[in-house]
């Protein structure tokens, strides 16, 4: 869940569709361009997922 929180606030909408799975939203169509920016955020997302994924553990 939190890989997908952090992709929303990074302005992509996924789904968390198993615990080591998400999928783009909506599918099958994103131009090579949106494909190209997601892929570029990525790495940030999942920075991102970690952080939020730590402040949960912590509570």
């Amino acid at each position: 869940m939190a890989v997908q929180a952090a992709a929303v606030e990074a302005g992509f909408v996924v789904n968390a569709v198993q615990p080591g799975a998400i999928g783009l939203a909506p599918p099958l169509v994103l131009s090579a361009a949106e494909a190209g920016s997601f892929a570029r955020a990525l790495p940030g997302i999942l920075t991102r997922a970690s952080e939020l994924a730590g402040r949960e553990a912590g509570k």
